[in-house]
């Protein structure tokens, strides 16, 4: 099983990659004060938290049996962030999906496991 850690020193790009390359599935930071535009891959995780607001400064482990929605609820606790899990287009199972400036993405439910995300 698949298993990384994530700080707030790492930069997005990094998490998006190790994300990708654990799971097959894909990672989206969504910037905190205008909700609905994705964060820079070259700012780190502690940068991008909302203005005055303090996140813990540990770091989480990334497990492939954690649920989709227990991992993004952890990193909005743990970093301030939030995040979605999507896969593209070449899917069986048609999810809702969101049209952006490329493929079609298909969020992941919360009731998926990290591991499985990639296999939809």
């Amino acid at each position: 099983m698949a298993e990384f850690k994530v700080s707030g020193r790492m930069k997005v790009k990094t998490l998006r990659d190790q994300f990708r390359k654990a799971y097959g599935s894909e990672l989206s930071v969504i910037n905190p004060e205008n909700d609905g535009w994705y964060v820079s891959d070259d700012v780190t995780l502690a940068s991008c938290r909302p203005a005055g607001k303090r996140a813990k400064p540990g770091e989480i482990n990334v497990r492939g049996n954690m649920l989709v929605g227990n991992f993004e609820k952890e990193m909005k606790e743990e970093f301030g962030v939030k995040i979605q899990i999507h896969y593209s287009k070449n899917s069986k199972s048609g999810m809702a999906t969101q049209e952006e400036h490329g493929p079609t993405r298909y969020w992941v439910p919360d009731n998926v496991t990290l591991t499985e995300s990639g296999k939809l």
